[in-house]
């Protein structure tokens, strides 16, 4: 009988739609701090999926959040460690805007972690 119900609830359109919520309410979103000059703040994002040019197959896309200058640093997608970013970022971000206070990321805080212990 318990695997009749389970069956029948599973297929019920109306019983799908008034189910209620079994998770904790959504907390509210922390806005991000305002800006007050270009390159203190960065998002950063990875493009992949892309079609191969030359040697390269993703993007590292760099925003500056104030101005929204972007870079776009071509590489592969295989082979890229912490260390090779710290480079990259010096070589294309650092050398011409100095370093952010902070950065944006949907990448998880270790990746953001480990890019900046090998930078520094």
């Amino acid at each position: 009988m318990n695997q009749r119900i389970n069956d029948f609830v599973r297929r019920c359109p109306e019983c799908q739609q008034n189910k209620a919520s079994r998770h904790q309410p959504y907390g509210l979103s922390s806005p991000l701090e305002l800006l007050y000059a270009p390159w203190q703040s960065i998002a950063m994002d990875f493009i992949t999926e892309i079609p191969i040019s030359g040697d390269c197959d993703q993007l590292w896309v760099i925003v500056d959040r104030f101005t929204k200058m972007a870079y776009f640093v071509r590489s592969r997608k295989e082979g890229k460690t912490a260390a090779d970013l710290a480079v990259i970022f010096a070589r294309e971000i650092w050398k011409y805007h100095g370093l952010p206070i902070d950065i944006v990321s949907d990448r998880s805080s270790r990746f953001t972690l480990e890019e900046w212990k090998e930078f520094l």
